[in-house]
């Protein structure tokens, strides 16, 4: 009598040699083998990220595996183009840029059907998206109140990087106090609440992806600084190229005012000024101010400037003239009118 073999529920693992044997009473016997091959549609069998990151000018390779039987062919897509840049299976990118970012598709097919997966690519490019401005002058504040905002991207569509700020201060060489209160705001905005001269540095943003990292730097100029003349209101001395005459907006000197110079610069002592400045000989041809960047004479903007203090003149009433050369040595003034500025000196 005959004899059936039922296989229910079939799997790609049912595939194999199946003998059927059969006796006989009188002692013959049958065998016969038959080969079954379990076919299915096409299925992707490798698994990826759904977005996949590459910085510019790196490199991506994705290796899509497929199954069947039948066996099927594997490509990939950009969108509905067919990507030139693949080899079958694998697909490759190299030296990465923005055109490479998109949306790629594996496809798998055999004679009974077809599957798909799909991955994000982002190429990476750490860049600001908001700048902070190179300089930011207290003169031409019209309220004590200052936002200073930065931030970064590394891609359209991935969340923003966190900024962090670093504040390089003056060197101020004596203690200074500021009334104003600065804080950091999550979206990368530095927000100075009060500002005024004792805010003035050098404030960085910076923004790390990846082990790179990116700076932008805006400086706050202190309010007390004249800077519309030729010179910006900061005349380098031609005698010391260390020494800079900073002219101020006031031509009354408050002797309890701590006068800031430019970033990069500290108001120097009368001990340094007294080692700079040794010769009471007018050798040269430069004066210190006098007739210089626009000045008539010691009068720029109908006042007349004279004086160039030290940190310490309220004790010692050093002055710099603005009418002498610039070699020429210190004297000494108790005067507050005729204020001209402070002499700096570059770290």
């Amino acid at each position: 009598r005959g004899c059936r073999l039922i296989i229910r529920n079939v799997t790609l693992t049912d595939t194999g040699n199946y003998t059927c044997l059969a006796r006989s009473q009188l002692g013959g016997s049958f065998r016969e083998n038959v080969p079954l091959t379990v076919i299915a549609p096409a299925r992707i069998t490798s698994s990826f990220s759904e977005v996949v990151t590459v910085r510019s000018g790196g490199r991506v390779q994705l290796q899509c595996d497929a199954a069947g039987p039948p066996k099927p062919d594997v490509y990939w897509t950009k969108g509905s183009t067919p990507c030139s840049n693949s080899t079958a299976a694998i697909l490759k990118i190299a030296n990465a840029s923005q055109q490479d970012s998109g949306i790629y598709h594996c496809h798998a097919v055999n004679q009974l059907g077809s599957d798909e997966k799909k991955v994000r690519i982002v190429t990476t490019q750490l860049k600001f998206v908001e700048l902070p401005p190179p300089t930011i002058d207290l003169n031409k504040q019209a309220t004590r109140y200052i936002a200073i905002n930065c931030t970064a991207s590394v891609a359209v569509g991935l969340p923003m990087t966190r900024t962090q700020w670093s504040i390089a201060r003056r060197n101020q060489n004596c203690p200074t106090v500021a009334d104003s209160t600065v804080s950091f705001l999550s979206n990368g905005t530095l927000v100075i609440r009060g500002a005024g001269d004792g805010d003035a540095a050098v404030y960085t943003c910076s923004a790390e992806f990846d082990g790179e990292t990116i700076t932008a730097s805006t400086e706050i100029v202190p309010s007390w600084m004249l800077t519309t003349d030729r010179c910006g209101g900061f005349r380098q001395s031609t005698y010391n190229s260390s020494v800079y005459y900073a002219v101020s907006a006031y031509h009354l000197w408050d002797k309890s005012r701590y006068y800031h110079c430019p970033s990069g610069y500290h108001w120097a002592c009368t001990e340094e000024g007294k080692m700079i400045f040794k010769t009471n000989k007018n050798w040269s041809k430069t004066y210190v101010y006098y007739s210089q960047c626009g000045w008539n004479s010691y009068t720029y903007r109908g006042v007349n400037r004279y004086f160039f203090r030290f940190r310490d003149s309220a004790t010692t009433n050093a002055l710099k003239h603005a009418g002498n050369r610039d070699e020429y040595q210190i004297e000494y003034s108790s005067a507050t009118s005729q204020f001209a500025g402070v002499v700096c000196i570059k770290h």
